[in-house]
C-alpha cells in the first residue's frame, strides 16, 4: 500500500472545548506515536491549538 501521509490530525469539536488526536509515524513504523490535548473554545486558545499543530 502506497504511504499518502505520515502524520494525520483529528479534531473532535464541542461548544466549550475541542480534542485534538494527531498520529505521527513514519512509513516504517510499525505503530505511530498518538498525542492529543484538549484547548478551550476561546480565541487565544484556537490560536494556541494552530500552533501547536
Amino acid at each position: 500500500m502506497e504511504v499518502v501521509a505520515e502524520s494525520v490530525a483529528g479534531i473532535d469539536v464541542h461548544q466549550k472545548q475541542i480534542t485534538v488526536t494527531v498520529l505521527i509515524g513514519s512509513a516504517k513504523s510499525a505503530k505511530p506515536k498518538k498525542v492529543h490535548t484538549r484547548f478551550e473554545t476561546v480565541t487565544y486558545r484556537l490560536r494556541e491549538c494552530a500552533e501547536w499543530l
